[in-house]
């Protein structure tokens, strides 16, 4: 049976959960309705009513480097049904600046070599 050293693979990206981008995020304000956050960001993948009401969008990235990402963007609302507070604006701009890093460096590992 042959070995499988200097063998490579390639391993696809894998990216689960809520893509907010940065545009859209800035968007959301304090004062704001479910509808209205709904309509700029989308459908939370956490939703949660007990206690103080919360909408998390969160999201897994997995480089083809195995390198892994989390993001978390929280959205709070108050007893009045309105956003009152807003967590993880920095989480969704560090989490872009890696994701284009990953695949800028994927790019240059499929780009064909030139020795000349």
């Amino acid at each position: 049976m042959g070995s499988a050293s200097g063998c490579s693979y390639f391993r696809l990206p894998v990216l689960q959960g809520n893509v907010v981008e940065p545009e859209k995020a800035e968007q959301v304000k304090v004062g704001m309705t479910p509808k209205q956050v709904q309509f700029l960001l989308g459908t939370p993948l956490i939703k949660e009513s007990f206690g103080r009401p919360r909408w998390d969008y969160v999201v897994y990235y997995r480089n083809p480097g195995a390198d892994v990402y989390h993001q978390r963007f929280s959205i709070f609302f108050d007893d009045a049904d309105k956003v009152s507070e807003i967590e993880g604006m920095e989480n969704i701009v560090e989490a872009r600046r890696k994701q284009q890093e990953a695949k800028d460096k994927a790019a240059e590992q499929i780009r064909p070599q030139h020795d000349e």
